[in-house]
Formats: C-alpha cells, sequence, structure tokens
C-alpha cells in the first residue's frame, strides 16, 4: 500500500512538475518578447532627441556591461584546462552573464515603462527617464572602477555626485514599486503577481547594493587607510554585502569618519530594502493568497 501511494506520489509530482514547467516557458517567452518591445520603443517613442537620448545611453551601457563582466572573468574566474576550453568555457561566461544583465534591466525598464504609462500625475511621469538615468551611471561607474581604475582617482568629485544622484533614483524607483505593486506587469492584461514584483524588487536592490559598493569604493580612495586590513576592490564588494545583510563579520572595519558614515548609510539602506520593502511584498502574497 506503501509503495502505491509512492508511485501515485511521484506520478503526480512529475505530471505537475511538466505542467509547471510549461507555464513557466511560456511565461518567460512572453516576459523575453515585451521586454525586446520595450527596448525598440526607445528608439521608436518620442521626438528624435529623446529617441537619439535613451537608445544612445542603452547602447553605451551594454557596452559597458561587457567591458566590466569581460574584465571581471578575466581577472577573477580561474579554470585549470587546455588554452582552448579555457578561452571556450570564459566566452561562455561572459555572453551568458551580458545576457543575464541585458534581460534583468530590460525587465526593469518595461515595468518603469509601465508605471510611467500607469502613473499619470506629477512627478511619477519621470520614472522611466530616471531608470535610464541611473541605470548608465551606475554601469558607466562599474566600468571605469574595474576596468580603468586609476581614473576614479582624478574624478572623485564627478564619482561621488554621479553616486549618490544614482542612489536616490534608485531608492525613488524602489518606494515607487512599493506604493504601486499592482502596476507590476508586462501590460494591462497580465494580472501580475508576487513572483514579478520580487524579481522587480531584487534587481532594484541588486543596483542599490552596486551603488554602496560604489561608495565604500571612493570612500576608499578618497581617505587611504578608512578601512582595515588594506582590502582591494573585491574585499570592499564583500564588504558591502555583509554590512548591507546585517552580518558583519569585522575581518574589515571602517577606520575613518568617512567609512564609518557609509557603514551607516549601508545598514539604514538595509533596513529599507530588505525589512520595510520585503516585508511589504510577502504581505503582498498574503492579501492576493
Amino acid at each position: 500500500m506503501i509503495i502505491i501511494i509512492t508511485i501515485l506520489t511521484i506520478i503526480i509530482f512529475i505530471l505537475t512538475a511538466f505542467d509547471s514547467v510549461d507555464r513557466t516557458k511560456e511565461y518567460f517567452k512572453y516576459g523575453i518578447k515585451r521586454i525586446n518591445i520595450t527596448y525598440k520603443s526607445l528608439w521608436t517613442e518620442g521626438d528624435f532627441l529623446v529617441r537619439i537620448t535613451q537608445g544612445g545611453m542603452i547602447i553605451i551601457t551594454e557596452i559597458f556591461n561587457l567591458l566590466s563582466i569581460y574584465t571581471i572573468v578575466l581577472k577573477y574566474i580561474k579554470v585549470h584546462f587546455s588554452i582552448e576550453v579555457d578561452m571556450i568555457l570564459k566566452t561562455i561566461v561572459i555572453i551568458v552573464g551580458v545576457i543575464i544583465v541585458h534581460y534583468l534591466m530590460g525587465y526593469i525598464l518595461l515595468l518603469s515603462s509601465n508605471l510611467h504609462r500607469y502613473m499619470s500625475m506629477g512627478i511619477d511621469k519621470s520614472i522611466k527617464g530616471d531608470f535610464l538615468l541611473t541605470y548608465f551611471i551606475t554601469s558607466s561607474y562599474v566600468m571605469i572602477l574595474i576596468v580603468f581604475p586609476n581614473e576614479l582617482n582624478k574624478y572623485t568629485l564627478s564619482g561621488v555626485l554621479g553616486i549618490i544622484i544614482s542612489y536616490f533614483l534608485n531608492m525613488k524607483l524602489l518606494l515607487k514599486i512599493m506604493r504601486n505593486p499592482r502596476y507590476i506587469k508586462f501590460d494591462s492584461k497580465d494580472r501580475g503577481g508576487f513572483f514579478q514584483v520580487f524579481i522587480a524588487a531584487m534587481s532594484i536592490v541588486t543596483m542599490i547594493v552596486i551603488n554602496l559598493f560604489l561608495g565604500v569604493s571612493l570612500t576608499n580612495i578618497i581617505d587611504k587607510g578608512a578601512f582595515s586590513s588594506n582590502p582591494n576592490n573585491f574585499d570592499l564588494f564583500y564588504y558591502t554585502i555583509v554590512t548591507f545583510t546585517t552580518i558583519g563579520f569585522g575581518d574589515i572595519s571602517p577606520i575613518s569618519n568617512l567609512a564609518k558614515f557609509m557603514a551607516i548609510v549601508i545598514s539604514i539602506t538595509s533596513i529599507i530594502c530588505l525589512t520595510i520593502f520585503l516585508g511589504s511584498i510577502f504581505s503582498l502574497r498574503e492579501r492576493k493568497e
């Protein structure tokens, strides 16, 4: 009897899984189609100057992303195979990385376009432009930090201003989504749902964490010896993550006042992003259920 029940359970699970896989495939196909349409609309909507500006920002940003991912793969991914296999694996990683970033950011662009369309009052209409600007700034600074790290030493003031602007624009977008989760959907016919809100939230939170990492890196450049253990860029990224998640192992510690201020900013941002926002997402799911 137990064997029969077990077999039936396995069969039901497999059938359910296949059905879920089919639905997921259709969902992703539709999502990719909508994202591609959104990218295309950057070149077709608005007047000539707007189209050129939007399209140019996306092209430059995609190039910057490619350079950043390429440099990271060459610097940090070490495989002990033949030269040919090594090149093939790294090429695959680079291509996959570029595609993932392209569609994740396209997803946020699609959602911000929908927010821009549905929210027709006041400053909310700028939300699509805000995302394009912060995406461009963040990608540019990450590329400079990774590919041309010495350039940030020459333009620290511009770097600080750009990171602050990008940070506040990302927080603004996060708050818009928090207040209007019902608009997180592919189009007016889409009912939306927890999964779409969650992916949007995590994508924007990731961009905010990158902003914080850039701030920490600039702090280390401006104020020599701001952190203990003489950290490199990867160490500073690790420090940003563990501080943001409130773990804080203590192996890298802020020493200067500027570094301590950045630690406070990271902690406050963590509370806003992880506690308030993710809490509102799960409450949305409970209300739907």
